[in-house]
């Protein structure tokens, strides 16, 4: 599971940089609870999410 992984990462004592391309909507944290605990995981262990673009999906 991502979260061990995450944990596991955090033990190391070294500075990480995780690189991801996420399609996660964080503005609606209150109505989707995987990315509500991605996120709580992610702060819980240390790290800080920095989004540098963020682009809209045409339909």
């Amino acid at each position: 599971m991502y979260s061990n992984i995450i944990t596991k990462l955090h033990n190391y004592k070294h500075d990480i940089i995780i690189g991801t391309d996420q399609n996660f909507d964080y503005l609606k944290l209150d109505r989707h609870k995987n990315t509500q605990h991605l996120l709580d995981t992610l702060i819980t262990n240390g790290f800080l999410l920095t989004i540098t673009k963020s682009i809209p999906l045409q339909p």
